[in-house]
């Protein structure tokens, strides 16, 4: 699941049984990606072009762009490079990327938990988020509770999206 506020992706990216408790949150910096074109690859599919189409209009062959894209060349001109990201519409040069990662069970989702997911968001360009679940201490907890059901995952990870559905420059997530 995928959310973006303000130009930051934010992934609810998967689960993981009976992870530790508490939040933990972890920065992580992407290597500047030298060698490896993948990023052009996808944009090029978002796109819809074919290789013949963007290789004409960036001003160069097909044949070079398939090598460029396959890491063949390993240090193609900063021309061919700009060409290729002002046709594609992407930055150029290529910054580098801090991606952030929050894990929590947020069973109960409270103000901690916005509170911190909210905090990466603003330190990151993109962030991902990991929730974990432990059957037993939900169990335990929704006993304790006076909830009249007990929430499934799936409402858990509803619940997540929903509280930073209305933040300013949201824009809805890719289920």
């Amino acid at each position: 699941m995928q959310c973006v506020l303000s130009g930051l992706r934010i992934d609810v990216v998967g689960l993981i049984s009976e992870a530790p408790s508490g939040s933990v949150m972890r920065f992580f910096q992407q290597e500047a990606l030298v060698s490896s074109f993948d990023y052009l690859k996808t944009a090029i599919k978002q796109q819809g072009c074919t290789l013949q189409q963007v290789a004409d209009a960036s001003g160069m062959t097909k044949g070079y762009l398939s090598q460029l894209l396959n890491a063949k060349i390993k240090s193609p001109s900063a021309q061919k490079l700009e060409a290729l990201h002002r046709f594609l519409g992407l930055e150029f040069p290529r910054r580098q990327k801090n991606i952030g990662v929050v894990f929590g069970k947020f069973y109960p989702l409270h103000t901690g938990h916005i509170y911190l997911i909210q905090r990466a968001c603003s330190q990151v360009d993109e962030l991902h988020i990991i929730m974990g679940y432990d059957d037993t201490r939900d169990r335990g907890l929704f006993e304790d509770s006076a909830m009249s059901q007990q929430p499934t995952v799936s409402d858990r990870l509803r619940w997540l999206l929903q509280t930073f559905k209305y933040q300013k420059k949201y824009s809805h997530p890719r289920l």
